[in-house]
């Protein structure tokens, strides 16, 4: 059943390739990580004038590969992918520098195909100082700033690329 198939492929990935998630994956020796990186609003952001802040939930996409999640789908019943709690893994560490508030949900999932690909999406509430001018309202403009950086590994072990923008909600690119 492909309930079996994905427990024992889990099993294979974790348990038998005895998974370290403190290591961080590459190919060979010295070889720098790449991960993709992506942002994405999932509503409406709300700006507080007075406040000088930014809030918005959001989420933040990465992808890499990681050899040690590769598995031959025959031998797991055709399985092309696999959900992996975030725990489970190696996942970059990745925080916001204009920090005030980045808190990921401690359920987030990744998935991971049998390349050894993985797709890691956590939803993230954002919470940013912003630069706020309201002479010209209701013409204002804001800037907000929200810079991303890897938190443990230095740019030598893990390289973060900003990948495809993900669409703006319902088409307003001014987010």
């Amino acid at each position: 059943s492909k309930a079996e198939n994905d427990r024992r492929l889990r099993s294979f990935l974790l348990l038998e390739k005895k998974y370290d998630t403190g290591v961080r994956p590459m190919s060979g020796p010295n070889e720098t990580t790449q991960v993709r990186f992506s942002l994405g609003l999932l509503d409406v952001p709300i700006l507080n004038p007075k406040k000088h802040l930014f809030y918005a939930d959001a989420y933040t996409c990465m992808t890499w590969t990681d050899p040690r999640l590769k598995w031959d789908a025959e031998k797991f019943g055709g399985l092309s992918m696999v959900r992996l709690r975030a725990s489970e893994i190696w996942v970059p560490k990745v925080v916001v520098m204009s920090f005030v508030d980045l808190s990921s949900r401690s359920d987030s999932v990744a998935l991971a195909t049998p390349g050894g690909g993985v797709s890691y999406c956590p939803v993230h509430p954002i919470h940013a100082a912003c630069k706020t001018d309201m002479t010209h309202f209701p013409f204002d403009r804001h800037e907000c700033i929200v810079e991303f950086t890897n938190f443990i590994d230095t740019e030598s072990n893990v390289n973060l690329t900003v990948g495809n923008e993900p669409a703006a909600p319902e088409g307003r690119s001014e987010f």
